[in-house]
């Protein structure tokens, strides 16, 4: 549910206005991942993992198209915290079921870790990217603005 709420937010902001295709898109994808996360848990790890992406997928969406643009970094931020932190919890309960391995540097019980953390900065990275680019637009469109409007003044 947390990576489909955050599927869902990343879409929303970056397709802003268009909630109907957003709110799909979410939903489409966030099945893939919750079919491929569910896959090795059974018929009923699937079916748990769909629904909470639809779920996910939905508030993700419906949130982004709430926040104002100039809230989007934060809130991705914020959102990226919260997924590193439930993931972080969900990892270490399974290794805590899981038998014991003999662990290295490059050994698959830390290998969820690792993505999760270039996971995280690659999407704040993204975002804070995403953000820079669209006021650095706004800024020379209102340049452009300004010189049109003192070109017409009347003498």
């Amino acid at each position: 549910m947390a990576t489909a709420s955050l599927i869902g937010l990343l879409l929303a902001f970056s397709m802003q206005g268009q909630l109907a295709v957003s709110t799909i898109l979410s939903i489409v994808i966030s099945g893939i991942f919750g079919y491929v996360i569910g896959r090795p848990f059974g018929l009923m790890g699937i079916m748990e993992a769909l629904m909470a992406g639809f779920t996910g997928g939905m508030m993700g969406t419906m949130l982004g198209e709430m926040i104002p643009i100039t809230q989007m970094m934060i809130m991705i931020a914020a959102m990226d915290l919260f997924y590193f932190f439930i993931a972080a919890v969900i990892i270490t309960m399974i290794r805590r079921e899981a038998p014991a391995q003999k662990e290295g540097l490059f050994s698959a019980r830390r290998l969820p870790f690792a993505l999760l953390t270039t996971l995280s900065i690659c999407i704040i990275g993204g975002a804070a990217l995403f953000d820079n680019v669209k006021a650095a637009s706004n800024k020379t469109e209102k340049t452009v603005q300004i010189h049109n409007h003192n070109n017409h003044s009347i003498e």
